[in-house]
């Protein structure tokens, strides 16, 4: 279509040229048709020729004025055709330059013309790109302005990468409404830190909202409960349920609302009113698993964990992928004492959540809690490897460490805890009873004192410090550790049978005796207790109850070679030497290297008559003492043989 329309114009020039050329030919007469010709065109520089013709005077010519006038003429032709030729170069000239007039413009505006059109094209598409674009942006900022205004501090916590780039998309876009903006402001403050400068602006939004929309004034109250009770301490948790009270009085279908207000009231400690809170929010929203969730962790607190498991069970039926259910529903079973099912339940929230540092954290207790030692230290790694500051984790690792005897690794786990959480009392407590072990015992009371100084009513640690200073020989100061622990109400067999003890060898003796009877009291099958008991009759001389003490004491513990020992003692004072030498022979063969049990045995032997047994064992009871590097009770072996064979027994 362009090229026919070229053509055509091209055409038209081109005849337009030629009749031009045509008219300007007729114009000018060759100078040899006609003998008077006007005026000519010269070519530049030249003179013009003369026009008119010369003329003879009147009468008959002469035939010089014929020759002359001949002559005339000729050079008149020559001139003549001089300007025809001149006149011919310039017709052409003008011809050619007609000629590309003709063409060369037309077909200059043509492909200008095609130029042209391709370039208009070009720009009106490029035009409905920018255009498209534009609509694009204007559908995603609108887009964005609707999430932000969906947006409250509690949806902002599942995606918040997302919600704050919409926030920061509406902030910075000139045609947002004030409103969106300041919704945007808030959420932004809300990322970064600034609960305090998010609430200032929910607080606002809510107030200017009020008048005109109740379910936007909702949303903000909704976003300043949240905020508050995030923050955890009471009265901010007292501000958010007041936040909240404000939501559902403007939207009392606001489910979410609730859920939260039974969060927040669950935090104080009022979980019945956590639960009607539950419940008002599944009646709105029947498939609601968090609220399920919160339900049974309030359930829960308040021990009705068969209950608590039904809610659960019902938020994982509505949410099949539900970590925190699992988690909490494994927690309930703990109460329950269903640890292996608990377990599983640890083991499914960290299927769905793999880095669920609590998960592992608190699987590893309750493997712990079966005796399954390595298998808690491996998910207590797995804890700390996702939370690097677990104190939790390293105190427990520690503590199943203790229970495997690996104690100096116990120590560095509760160094580390100690690290983390330089004021917990527990993990000094732990940490001194590791060293105790290691036979650290000045150490270990450095450690007792330090979580006594924490924690000045810390019995257990009391107790601890005061085994710790008996080992060392210091009785008094360690029984008035007990006094402390007894005080402070830690009433267990084992505080008292330390103090007996300490008693005894103070030889106190009476006191010694009271305390036994306290430990019995407590628990009637303690075998140390008898043991202790019977040790302190017999330092008073009451050696048959002391014989009836250490019976029992046997019964109750037929593998403690002290028992058979203090019993073979009793026996011997009351004369029964073939029966004390029968208990000193089990002592001797539960613990062969006894030298106190051949001792005596020897002295049983004796008062038998059976010298040369009785100097074999004084004999064997010496090489023990040295092998100990016992010298003073060597040298007081020695001494006794020494006396037995000076009697010539």
């Amino acid at each position: 279509m362009m090229a026919h329309r070229i053509r055509r114009a091209a055409a038209s020039v081109l005849t337009t040229a030629a009749i031009a050329l045509a008219v300007e030919a007729t114009a000018y007469a060759r100078p040899d048709a006609a003998e008077n010709g006007g005026a000519g065109i010269s070519p530049p520089g030249e003179e013009r020729a003369l026009s008119s013709p010369l003329v003879a005077p009147e009468g008959h010519p002469d035939a010089a004025a014929v020759a002359q006038e001949r002559r005339f003429n000729e050079l008149r032709r020559e001139l003549l055709d001089d300007r025809a030729a001149i006149l011919d170069w310039w017709l052409a000239a003008v011809g050619v330059f007609l000629t590309f007039l003709a063409i060369v413009v037309p077909l200059a505006g043509a492909a200008a013309a095609v130029f042209g059109f391709r370039k208009i094209r070009k720009i009106e598409n490029k035009a409905q790109r920018h255009l498209d674009t534009i609509r694009a942006y204007q559908d995603e900022v609108e887009t964005r302005a609707k999430a932000v205004r969906e947006a409250t501090a509690q949806t902002m916590g599942d995606e918040p990468d997302k919600v704050e780039g919409a926030a920061r998309s509406v902030q910075h876009n000139p045609a947002s409404p004030d409103m969106d903006k300041a919704m945007a402001v808030a959420l932004i403050r809300q990322r970064r830190g600034d609960l305090e400068g998010a609430i200032d602006m929910w607080r606002l939004i809510a107030h200017i909202a009020a008048e005109t929309n109740e379910d936007l004034a909702a949303r903000a109250w909704f976003s300043i409960g949240y905020l508050q009770r995030s923050r955890g301490n009471q009265k901010y948790v007292e501000e958010a349920i007041s936040a909240y009270d404000k939501a559902i009085g403007l939207k009392p279908t606001f489910p979410e609302a609730y859920n939260d207000r039974g969060i927040a009231k669950a935090i104080l400690g009022e979980y019945h009113a956590a639960i009607a809170d539950c419940d008002e929010a599944i009646r709105l929203q029947p498939a609601f698993p968090e609220a399920y969730c919160n339900r049974g962790n309030a359930k829960n607190n308040l021990g009705w964990y068969n209950e608590a498991l039904a809610d659960y069970d019902e938020a994982i039926r509505l949410r099949p992928a539900f970590p925190d259910a699992y988690y909490n529903r494994a927690d309930a079973r703990i109460n329950l004492g269903q640890h292996r099912e608990a377990i599983a339940n640890y083991g499914e929230a960290i299927r769905f959540k793999p880095e669920y540092p609590d998960a592992y954290y608190n699987r590893g207790v309750a493997k712990d809690d079966l005796g399954q030692h390595q298998e808690a230290i491996a998910d207590f790694d797995e804890a700390i490897r996702l939370r690097p500051a677990f104190p939790d984790a390293y105190y427990n690792r520690g503590v199943a460490k203790v229970k495997l005897g690996q104690h100096r690794e116990a120590v560095a786990d509760f160094d580390e805890a100690i690290r983390f959480r330089p004021a917990f009392p527990n993990d000094y407590n732990n940490r001194g009873s590791a060293k105790h072990v290691l036979g650290q015992h000045p150490e270990a009371i450095a450690d007792y004192s330090e979580a006594i100084r924490l924690k000045p009513a810390f019995p257990e640690a009391y107790y601890n410090r005061g085994v710790a200073k008996g080992d060392l020989g210091q009785y008094h100061e360690a029984i008035a550790d007990f006094d402390e622990a007894i005080g402070l109400k830690l009433e267990t067999p084992d505080v008292y049978n330390k103090r007996g003890t300490a008693n005894s060898v103070l030889d106190q003796h009476r006191e010694a005796i009271a305390d036994f009877d306290a430990a019995i009291r407590l628990d009637q099958d303690n075998p140390d207790a008898y043991n202790g008991r019977g040790a302190a009759k017999g330092n008073l001389g009451q050696h048959r109850e002391a014989l009836a003490d250490f019976d029992v004491a046997i019964r109750l513990d037929q593998d403690n070679p002290e028992i058979y020992y203090n019993r073979g003692n009793a026996r011997c004072n009351l004369s029964q030497y073939h029966e004390a030498i029968a208990d000193f022979d089990v002592a001797i063969r539960l613990k062969p290297e006894y030298p106190e049990a051949y001792h005596n045995r020897a002295v049983a032997k004796s008062r038998l008559g059976d010298a040369n047994a009785a100097r074999q064992d004084f004999q064997t009871a010496i090489e023990l003492a040295e092998k100990a590097n016992d010298k003073g009770l060597a040298d007081e072996l020695r001494r006794a043989l020494d006396s037995l064979d000076g009697n010539g027994a």
